[in-house]
């Protein structure tokens, strides 16, 4: 029946996401592929809507010749929802407009019920509280996830510990975690759980980091255990040694009177994935040699081995605040993998000819290689030498000093360090030529640099010509206190002391621009030599909703984006030299972008749907971080097909298991969307929980912010000096108000004006209207809320009175 359905366009494949506001409520993101072939007159194909990965793959069937109005409109996102069809139907009838005549399509939206699961996508894992229940007698008691899209459930009393059923109040702060059972019976109204493990209590006027981790790792479905026995002892006998036949097979980038070889990287990294080079060819032909050489993963981790069958499961390493949780065991991640320097190590590389003048590509090798890095360069390293301050003073001519100045509690820098992180940072390159391996020097190595910072701005400035689009979002980076070494705290989560916004730098745009160029050359690669399993990943542009959405509430706030292309945003936004405007409007674009995903190219036929939005290029994949993602190992392995196919060589142990189809890709590509996606948002979330831990120690924290969006009861404002966006809810701000704030709509949702009356004097001066774009002083704390820890309060400071002693504010 369900084939019959897909056949004839009944039904429909796509991902359930139920809505934060209202559980009750949910929506269904289509695949690409199965959009229904035939469609009322009142409808339109649907465009791809960017859906959350964690819901279930499903086949949904539409109820023929049904529509309702659009339900978003207007509110501030805490208000009860509506029952769907009885307001749809409520609306439809009060409306002035024909009941004979067809809606637009952007007031309509298509519904439809589950009738089959294909895939279980979601977490069947919920963190929450145990609810006691009136009667100590009953055999189940409530269940409460901590997040509201999951459901209620009933879990048996037995699970709980012996002492919940005299002293159910000691419970009430314990997080428990709750496995979801497989056997939901249509009849009952809540699904049953058991009970897995006791993360914690949450404790009252403080957070704790490890406990909330913890809930994080739970939530998102990150494998944070250790790897098993097995898998290790199978790593352990992996041989680190390389023979002669293996080194045959290989290109050799090892000469130093023609290679130099580096890796630039965070100052902090130990599984190095990626290293480059850089000559002049003496062919007299003017042109340059450009590599990009990639950790050859593929090598060691072998299809069908243990290691391979985790790597899959896991599919990404996962960053946090404090730690990462690697993919692989950290013996492939830091040492056999990983291009460290003055060590011989296998890669994968991609090799350029390229014209410096007019960047043309005049050819491309790919191939597996040897290669030896001779230096492991800092980003901080590699712009000194961008800026030109790389005078090469012997070491004993450097002045050291002490160390650089460090932000102070409130994660600002102090003044006068300038000088300091100078002497610091020639401290630094004075080390790194220590470690230069001879008879490279770091001249060489600057040369180098400089040369290739020169080529990628060229390269970066034809490719935004070309019409890519880049939206960079503030990154909060912060420093830590020294963790606990002995003692019962050993190993936890050290607090936060300093926080700053962390800066792009040219050095960081250098390697991200042959990253991105070595990206595409392999898309292009696996293109024309898989034509129907090709690993790839797209960018969906957003839907057209979404385009005029952001047209309609940038014009509101005063700023024409011209929305018909990556190309031409990227150009409205190049336009505004407001600093504070430029980074709210990248905050409204970014909430109205589809996330990129993975997918093999036999499951979509037209090449338009095989595009990358942002970047704005035909072919797009992951190629260059095999260490932290799966999907690149998967791309490592097919190049390797490709090139031992076009050479005539025997396959290569590294793919000779291989038996992928278009099926068992996709499935792949689910898994690395799904798991990227929780990777992102555990990481995000990270984020959240160490700056409301800093909050909490250092607050109340004075911040300047801006208005972004405003509602009813509600406006959303942009910290600038952290980047995060927090909404401050009006009912907060009633002890500070003479009386009850007015809202005046706009013509967009998230445009209108809210007027506040603050105490003091009847003057004027105590009179404030907001709208987006203002600036405002608010003061940030901790509501050390149960149920969200991380939640903050966001107060305004009232604005200056001549005749009050009142703080400074400022209004639109």
């Amino acid at each position: 029946e369900v084939s019959a359905g897909l056949a004839s366009g009944e039904l429909i494949t796509g991902q359930v996401r139920i809505s934060q506001r209202n559980f009750e409520e949910a929506a269904a993101g289509l695949d690409i592929e199965s959009t229904p072939s035939k469609f009322g007159q009142q409808q339109q194909p649907p465009t791809v809507e960017s859906v959350l990965a964690s819901g279930q793959a499903t086949f949904a069937e539409l109820f023929p010749g049904v529509v309702y109005p659009d339900s978003r409109g207007d509110d501030d996102g805490e208000g009860e929802g509506d029952n769907g069809e009885e307001s749809a139907i409520a609306a439809i009838l009060k409306s002035n407009a024909d009941p004979c005549q067809p809606l637009p399509v952007d007031k309509v939206q298509r519904i439809g019920q589950v009738v089959a699961i294909v895939r279980q996508l979601a977490n069947r894992r919920f963190v929450g509280y145990v609810k006691p229940g009136n009667s100590s007698n009953q055999p189940m008691v409530l269940f409460a996830p901590l997040d509201s899209r999951q459901p209620r459930c009933l879990v048996p009393r037995s699970d709980l510990p012996p002492m919940f059923a005299s002293r159910p109040g000691d419970f009430e702060r314990t997080l428990f975690v709750a496995e979801l059972a497989n056997d939901w019976r249509p009849e009952c109204r809540m699904p049953q759980v058991r009970i897995s493990r006791q993360l914690g209590n949450r404790a009252a006027g403080r957070i704790d980091l490890e406990l909330e981790t913890r809930v994080i790792l739970e939530h998102h479905s990150i494998d944070a255990e250790d790897f098993e026995p097995d898998t290790l002892a199978e790593v352990a006998e992996i041989s680190a040694d390389i023979d002669s036949d293996e080194v045959s097979r290989r290109r050799d980038f090892r000469d130093p009177s023609r290679y130099c070889v580096f890796t630039v990287d965070p100052e902090t990294a130990r599984d190095l994935d990626d290293a480059v080079h850089f000559r002049e060819l003496d062919d007299g032909s003017g042109d340059c040699e450009v590599g990009v050489h990639i950790a050859d993963v593929s090598h060691y981790v072998r299809p069908g081995s243990k290691v391979d069958a985790v790597a899959r499961a896991r599919a990404t390493t996962t960053y946090l605040v404090q730690r990462a949780y690697p993919m692989l065991p950290r013996r492939l991640c830091e040492q056999l993998c990983s291009l460290n320097p003055r060590e011989d190590k296998l890669a994968f590389s991609v090799v350029w000819r390229i014209d410096p003048n007019s960047c043309e590509l005049k050819s491309t090798w790919f191939g597996k290689s040897i290669i030896r890095s001779c230096c492991q360069l800092s980003y901080q390293h590699a712009q000194h030498f961008i800026e030109g301050h790389s005078d090469m003073r012997e070491p004993q001519e450097v002045d050291l000093g002490g160390d650089a100045q460090v932000a102070d509690a409130a994660g600002q820098k102090e003044s006068g360090s300038n000088n300091t992180e100078e002497v610091a940072l020639m401290s630094d390159l004075r080390r790194a030529s220590a470690r230069v391996e001879a008879p490279h020097t770091v001249q060489s190595v600057a040369d180098s640099v400089r040369a290739m910072h020169s080529l990628a701005v060229k390269l970066r400035r034809q490719r935004f010509t070309d019409g890519a689009l880049r939206i960079d979002q503030p990154r909060l980076t912060f420093r830590l206190a020294e963790a606990p070494t002995d003692g019962a705290d050993a190993g936890a989560s050290a607090p936060p002391i300093a926080f700053s916004v962390y800066e792009l730098k040219d050095s960081n745009r250098m390697i991200e621009e042959f990253m991105l160029l070595a990206n595409c050359s392999v898309a292009h690669k696996l293109r024309d030599s898989q034509p129907d399993l090709a690993f790839l990943r797209r960018h969906m542009p957003p839907s057209e909703r979404a385009l005029q959405a952001l047209k309609k509430t940038s014009s509101a706030l005063g700023v024409q984006l011209d929305v018909g292309s990556s190309g031409t945003l990227q150009a409205s936004l190049g336009q505004v030299l407001d600093s504070e405007q430029h980074l709210c409007l990248l905050s409204l674009c970014a909430k109205q972008m589809q996330l990129a995903k993975y997918f093999c190219i036999g499951s979509a036929k037209h090449p338009e749907l095989w595009r990358h939005y942002a970047l704005n290029v035909p072919l797009y994949t992951h190629f260059t971080s095999p260490i932290r993602r799966y999907a690149d190992v998967v791309v490592h392995r097919q190049l390797c097909a490709a090139v031992c196919s076009d050479s005539g060589l025997e396959l290569d142990q590294s793919v000779v298991q291989l038996a992928e189809t278009v099926e068992s890709l996709t499935d792949q590509a689910q898994v690395c969307n799904k798991k990227k996606k929780d990777a992102k948002e555990a990481g995000e979330r990270s984020i959240d929980l160490h700056y409301a831990a800093f909050v909490i120690a250092n607050g109340p924290l004075d911040e300047v912010g801006v208005v972004i969006g405003v509602l009813d009861k509600a406006m959303d404002v942009l910290l600038t000096r952290c980047g995060l966006v927090r909404r401050l809810y009006m009912d907060q701000q009633a002890p500070m108000l003479r009386k009850s704030h007015e809202f005046r709509a706009g013509a967009v949702q998230g445009c209108g004006q809210l007027s506040l009356h603050f105490n003091g004097c009847h003057s004027a001066s105590h009179h404030l209207t907001l709208c987006p774009m203002s600036t405002i002083e608010v003061v940030v704390s901790s509501c050390l809320s149960k149920d969200d820890p991380m939640r903050l309060k966001l107060l305004l400071k009232p604005p200056s009175c001549d005749l009050c002693d009142t703080p400074v504010g400022t209004g639109c």
